[in-house]
């Protein structure tokens, strides 16, 4: 090796995607918010689930099987969750990720498809894209 580094470091790659002073928690999101906005906001709506479960902190700790001082930084937006923990979240607690990661809800409509004659289904569901189309479109 021609560079200072030993034998046991890791050569360290920059991506394309990642353009110099770019990289790092202060980094904005696509949606032009910073990093800490978005994981303090995230932590806000997991500490806000939390109390309407009445759960403390060592419970959901426990649940994730991670440290409740690691659990506490999550809340306060210090820290991020790992992907895996988030499926946790959802599976075991229920907790609607679309709601944690964003803030916001997507209705979900109780149809039965399996109650539905399968030769129908298909135009149950162009029924349904057209009605969505119709709700989603602007009025002139």
């Amino acid at each position: 090796m021609n560079d200072n580094r030993s034998k046991n470091q890791p050569r360290v790659r920059k991506f394309p995607s990642e353009p110099a002073g770019e990289k790092g928690p202060g980094r904005a999101s696509k949606g032009g918010r910073k990093k800490e906005e978005l994981l303090r906001e995230m932590g806000n709506r997991l500490r806000q689930i939390r109390l309407e479960k009445n759960w403390t902190q060592d419970k959901m700790a426990e649940c994730l099987g991670i440290t409740k001082a690691f659990y506490g930084k999550i809340e306060r937006g210090e820290s991020s969750i790992a992907l895996e923990k988030l499926a946790l979240l959802n599976e075991t607690m229920d907790i609607d990720l679309n709601y944690l990661i964003t803030g916001e809800t997507i209705p979900v409509l109780p149809i039965n498809f399996q109650d539905v004659p399968r030769e129908k289904r298909y135009s149950m569901e162009q029924l349904i894209k057209y009605a969505v189309s119709l709700a989603s479109a602007k009025e002139e």
